[in-house]
């Protein structure tokens, strides 16, 4: 487990790098240095992590930038207009994201003086948090395989 967050640990940095988010196992980690950047899948990924309930989100509330853009034309004079063309709504019929993003499940705040210092406060709580459920957790031990399908992609 511990070789599994040394890993986790380098893809973060790796995402940060290049400011994408990754998911490792039940711990989302955000690029906070910059927040505001997040906008698109950036907001939809933790959105979709938080509502399958894959785990615990933790970080800073997502920008709310969920409104696609498509089919701009170019002006006359070289420039252009971005104009919304689609956006989200939920199953339940709930237009969601937009201007209200995404509000982790354990708020960490990103610390400066941290970061200045090479560490990741983010990550060291989304670590924290695994290693603590860690005590309790069971693993799931299967003695029979399931039925084989009898139907093809079932």
């Amino acid at each position: 487990m511990v070789a599994e967050l040394v890993e986790a640990r380098v893809a973060v940095r790796q995402a940060q790098a290049t400011g994408v988010r990754e998911v490792l196992g039940d711990v989302v980690a955000e690029d906070l240095q910059r927040p505001l950047d997040a906008g698109s899948g950036g907001d939809f990924m933790p959105y979709a992590f938080k509502r399958t309930g894959l785990g615990p989100l933790i970080g800073k509330r997502t920008w709310g930038g969920l409104i696609g853009i498509s089919a701009n034309p170019g002006l006359i004079d070289g420039g252009f207009l971005v104009v919304p063309f689609f956006r989200f709504f939920t199953p339940e019929g709930e237009w969601r994201i937009e201007n209200e993003g995404v509000s982790p499940d354990i708020d960490v705040d990103l610390d400066p003086v941290a970061v200045n210092a090479g560490r990741d406060v983010q990550l060291e709580a989304a670590v924290a948090n695994v290693m603590e459920r860690l005590k309790t957790w069971q693993p799931i031990q299967r003695t029979v395989a399931p039925p084989m399908p009898t139907q093809l992609g079932k």
